[in-house]
């Protein structure tokens, strides 16, 4: 089968490899529809994860059909069509039970970062992927729900839904900021409107300039910069949620954190709202569509590669790339 396969640092490349097999009873083997290319894909390639090997095929986001399933498997079939979680969690350990899914205790559910494939696994950027714990981490797409929209139930919906709501606690009627410019940011204002804020306001850190007080600021960039923003323009004794890439903070910033009693919560995937969103986009309660700028197919992935890379140049929040029709 055709691969994307990281070769090291800058060099990701096509190559022949064997289409996967059932390695485990729980395994599912899916036919990829759909891919697409996230900020981590970018940073593997770019040699920022030096513990992902050469050969590794990369993606953690993609729908297809499932082709083959192992003895263990029971909610799915052969032919069902899938969306494949980027965590992968084995679903009976003590953190999956209480829905910290992204800290599964399984040895391939990463032993506590939840995040494999394309990682220490190979990933989605294939005509055929090997999805362990196939029941938790490949999901039913209803019929309602184009690829489009599935796609973004790997990762991204998810991110934004459970950062932007859920750990934020944002109630009816209140104000929220969400800072950055990029697919989860959009997800995230997106996201808000399930909670029925009376005012939500998208911030570019590299451009804010605001007086305005908010009750809940999301931060989806992650930089001290934008963490520094976040303290200045919630309220008093507002909440600021934070993920991406942590940069560490300075005291000073800590000292405001403290003085004005701004609860700061860190976010990480879990991917426990993934079947909720799911039920949530196909019955049009939730509107993503924008969320896809760009469609290209398998074979000019590696412009997808190129369009998410100068993504603020370009206006590219998420590639779609169209491995195979269903």
């Amino acid at each position: 089968m055709k691969a994307l396969v990281f070769r090291g640092a800058g060099d990701v490349r096509w190559d022949d490899v064997p289409v996967p097999i059932v390695r485990r009873p729980t395994d599912a083997i899916v036919r990829m529809s759909a891919t697409t290319v996230s900020a981590m894909d970018l940073e593997i390639r770019a040699g920022s994860l030096p513990e992902v090997r050469q050969g590794r095929i990369l993606g953690h986001e993609g729908v297809g059909v499932v082709w083959r399933t192992g003895s263990g498997v029971s909610r799915l079939r052969v032919g069902d069509r899938v969306v494949v979680s980027a965590v992968s969690a084995c679903g009976v350990c003590a953190h999956c039970r209480v829905g910290m899914r992204h800290h599964c205790l399984d040895p391939e559910g990463g032993r506590g970062s939840g995040w494999i494939l394309g990682y220490s696994i190979d990933g989605t950027h294939a005509e055929y992927t090997r999805v362990p714990f196939a029941d938790q981490s490949a999901l039913l797409v209803p019929r309602g729900v184009a690829d489009a929209g599935a796609l973004l139930i790997s990762e991204v919906l998810p991110t934004a839904y459970e950062a932007a709501v859920q750990r934020s606690g944002l109630r009816s009627g209140e104000s929220v900021a969400i800072i950055g410019a990029g697919p989860v940011a959009a997800a995230a204002v997106a996201a808000v409107g399930l909670a029925h804020p009376a005012r939500t306001v998208g911030i570019d850190e590299d451009l804010a300039s605001t007086e305005e007080e908010f009750d809940a600021v999301i931060d989806t960039t992650g930089t001290g910069a934008s963490l520094r923003l976040a303290a200045h323009i919630v309220r008093v004794r507002g909440r600021v949620v934070t993920l991406g890439v942590h940069a560490p903070a300075s005291r000073d910033d800590l000292q405001i954190f403290r003085e004005r009693r701004i609860r700061l919560a860190l976010s990480a995937t879990a991917a426990s709202s993934s079947r909720l969103l799911l039920r949530l986009l196909d019955e049009r309660k939730l509107s993503v569509g924008h969320l896809i700028t760009q469609e290209v197919g398998f074979d000019q992935m590696l412009s997808a590669f190129a369009l998410s890379s100068g993504a603020r140049a370009n206006g590219t929040l998420k590639v779609l790339v169209r491995v195979a029709a269903d």
